[in-house]
């Protein structure tokens, strides 16, 4: 419940910031998640855990260290000024790929956790020592700060590589905009701009589509003039204060 919270905070927030802004988070994310990732490898004690479990862990480390060389590229895309010019295509295609190294380093944190676990919590069940008064009793193979190392690091590892893919997410969408604004700021104007098209109405006359000037062909039985002017006939009258 505390990750999904943290999640739509995030998300809200990163709604208000400029690119540069969502930048920075995204870097302090991945010092973070790089520091907690650094905890978990000096105070896990790995000669309980199984290959599968290190391996996953160190692949994730791994990912985490690319996203961070990608991210300082993106960073510097932007310094240059091009971000939105010659280098937008560039600078997509870092923020797509920090997005899969994202889902990666999750996916591979989340299978490490579970083995992690799995071997520490099977290792810990086989330790028991006999207590005088109580019998045999059961007491943890690992100190606090092993299991600290083991849930701690590895779910602030977890929360932070989440951040760094929303990060990631909505740089993405503002560098496809190709605006320097905020994603909230970006959509109003996007909004503003469609509801100011300015329409125009053409007043349309009734005119003869023949342009050719009406001819005079006589008079009728009162005495007015006759005129035709495509195949019709108008006849003018004149009216006196009397109305005849």
């Amino acid at each position: 419940m505390g990750g999904i919270i943290a999640c739509l905070c995030c998300y809200c927030c990163l709604t208000t910031l400029k690119p540069k802004s969502i930048e920075i988070i995204a870097l302090i994310c991945n010092i973070i998640s790089i520091g907690f990732l650094i905890w978990g490898i000096a105070d896990i004690p790995w000669d309980d855990i199984s290959t599968a479990g290190k391996v996953f862990f160190y692949i994730t480390c791994g990912c985490v260290v690319l996203t961070l060389i990608f991210l300082l590229g993106l960073m510097c895309i932007r310094c240059s000024g091009k971000i939105n010019t010659s280098k937008n295509s560039n600078a997509k295609c870092l923020c797509i790929t920090l997005i899969v190294f994202d889902i990666l380093a999750f996916i591979l944190i989340i299978i490490s956790e579970i083995i992690i676990f799995y071997n520490m919590d099977d290792k810990d069940d086989d330790y028991y020592y006999y207590d005088y008064y109580y019998g045999r009793r059961r007491r943890s193979k690992y100190t606090n700060r092993e299991w600290a190392a083991a849930i701690i690091s590895i779910s602030a590892a977890e929360l932070a590589i989440i951040c760094h893919s929303y990060c990631a997410n909505f740089l993405l969408k503002l560098i496809s905009a190709k605006t320097d604004t905020s994603y909230l700021d970006y959509m109003e104007q996007r909004e503003n701009n469609s509801n100011n098209i300015v329409s125009r109405t053409i007043n349309v006359f009734n005119q003869p589509t023949n342009t050719n000037q009406l001819t005079f062909i006589g008079y009728d039985k009162d005495g007015h003039p006759i005129y035709s002017g495509k195949n019709q006939y108008f006849a003018t009258t004149t009216t006196n204060a009397n109305g005849k």
